[in-house]
């Protein structure tokens, strides 16, 4: 991974798919 921006925003984006399952589960 030559571009840690790049790694990071895949990192974020996972987290905010995992958040988003997380309260539709709850719901």
């Amino acid at each position: 991974m030559s571009d840690p921006t790049l790694a990071l925003n895949d990192l974020i984006l996972k987290i905010e798919m995992c958040t988003k399952k997380a309260e539709y589960k709850s719901q």
